[in-house]
């Protein structure tokens, strides 16, 4: 495979010839070296986030459309260290490049890539340039699908910057958006949960829900949308509920950031004259 040049494209370079020829020309030379500057833009901005060294500033919170058309990128075709993908050697053109700086240790980054039109694409975090040893800190890819691309990195350092990158392996060229969340660090404690069970009473039509928590932390309830059960190192039964509803629990706690859930809880009971 060979990478696309990091110039314009061959319609481009047509025009591009032409404002060149006018410049001598003695009545228009002034505009015409003004039109040639902004042709230079155009061109220079089409293939901007191409490499690491011109990579976005990622907008966590806010969408960031994205076309891999034309772009080159930092990563060896011919996977020559040290310019080689540390998470996927193979995945290595169609280069698109964000960037983000962490700003606490501990916080995570979510990322999301949707709209993909083409298949064997990857979305991959490293924490360097590849010609300066970076490390694989998370990577997903589509294969051969042009299935969604999604990702959450572990904990991230403080002051560092992580690199972003939209690219496949056999380069077809994509639109796509890039969506980011940044999860910051927990200031509260979860409750420690150990297990589970659903007690089933076929005889009166309900079942109940036992968890098990090893210790409390800062968790208060568990609320099942109707009630709240407050938590205690040991088990809380929640319910009862009529057998086949779907049942969803949040662990609540005095920092809605520790708050997590089980969802569609349910029991079936077999029919009343079915004796097997």
């Amino acid at each position: 495979m060979t990478k696309k040049p990091t110039h314009c494209t061959q319609s481009n370079k047509f025009y591009f010839s032409i404002l060149i020829s006018k410049v001598f020309h003695p009545c228009r030379k002034g505009i015409t070296q003004l039109l040639v500057l902004v042709m230079l833009a155009f061109c220079w901005q089409g293939h901007a986030q191409a490499d690491c060294a011109s990579a976005l500033a990622l907008t966590p919170g806010t969408p960031q459309a994205g076309d891999t058309t034309g772009q080159a990128g930092s990563f060896s075709d011919g996977n020559v260290a040290p310019e080689v993908n540390p998470c996927s050697a193979n995945y290595n053109d169609l280069e698109y490049w964000f960037e983000y700086t962490a700003v606490e240790t501990g916080e995570t980054l979510d990322i999301s890539v949707t709209d993909i039109t083409s298949n064997w694409y990857g979305v991959f975090v490293i924490d360097n340039c590849p010609d300066s040893a970076p490390n694989c800190i998370s990577a997903a890819t589509n294969t051969s699908s042009n299935a969604d691309l999604t990702l959450t990195t572990p904990s991230l350092t403080a002051g560092t910057t992580y690199y972003i990158i939209m690219t496949d392996w056999i380069e077809g060229e994509t639109t796509f958006n890039m969506n980011s969340t940044v999860n910051p660090v927990l200031t509260c404690t979860e409750a420690v949960f150990s297990a589970g069970t659903v007690n089933a009473d076929c005889v009166a039509g309900t079942f109940t829900i036992d968890l098990e928590f090893d210790s409390v932390e800062d968790g208060t309830v568990v609320n099942d949308g109707t009630n709240t059960y407050p938590i205690i190192a040991g088990t809380v039964t929640t319910g009862p509920y009529n057998d086949g509803d779907l049942i969803s629990l949040v662990v609540e706690h005095s920092d809605a950031a520790c708050n997590y859930n089980f969802v569609s809880i349910v029991s079936g009971c077999p029919p009343a004259n079915d004796l097997c």
